[in-house]
């Protein structure tokens, strides 16, 4: 009960005008999103979850982060043809909050580099392959005030893999790309 009551206590502390450390936990949405790999699901175009999170530091209107998201069921469907299709990227990016304000909302644009991993199994194992491919996304959000400390975000951003080498029984390169919408708090420390 302490710890809860210190957590509200600290969170509700005036924020000062330096560099802060933020954390943002998010969930969302993938969707337009197309695919390299065998699509044995036919999972291309469709929605899928995502969740991850970032650690980062921010000071004045720009800001730095590394994000870590995963999107269990990229390339799943729902037959058991596909026994595993997860993506989880990993990326730097950096981010800076436009001067003006609608009311109380900031508004912000983001971009970065990284990778994605792919983890494909299929049931056959004809397909399986692990991947990693060079990516980098670019987007735009919103950051609407909650308390001193924290703020509630949503963004919509656009990721796009490099093409990678060709996969043994694949046809073709493998490559990733999507729009992700997500929604998150953002705690600054």
């Amino acid at each position: 009960m302490k710890v809860a009551v210190i957590t509200v206590a600290l969170l509700m502390l005036p924020a000062v005008a330096r560099a802060e450390w933020t954390v943002k936990p998010f969930a969302g949405l993938t969707f337009g999103g197309s695919h390299g790999f065998v699509d044995l699901d036919g999972t291309s175009g469709r929605s899928k979850p995502v969740f991850g999170g970032a650690i980062g530091w921010r000071a004045a209107s720009i800001g730095v982060e590394l994000e870590v998201a995963s999107d269990p069921k990229r390339l799943k469907g729902s037959s058991d043809l596909v026994v595993t299709g997860r993506a989880t990227s990993v990326m730097v990016n950096a981010s800076w909050t436009m001067p003006g304000r609608l009311g109380p909302i900031r508004t912000y644009l983001a971009g970065g580099i990284g990778s994605v991993r792919v983890a494909y199994e299929d049931s056959l194992d004809a397909f399986t392959s692990t991947t990693t491919l060079a990516a980098a996304n670019v987007g735009a959000g919103m950051l609407i005030p909650a308390t001193p400390r924290t703020e509630f975000v949503a963004d919509i951003r656009y990721l796009r893999t490099r093409d990678g080498d060709s996969l043994a029984g694949g046809f073709g390169e493998p490559y990733l790309t999507y729009w992700r919408a997500s929604a998150g708090v953002l705690f600054r420390f």
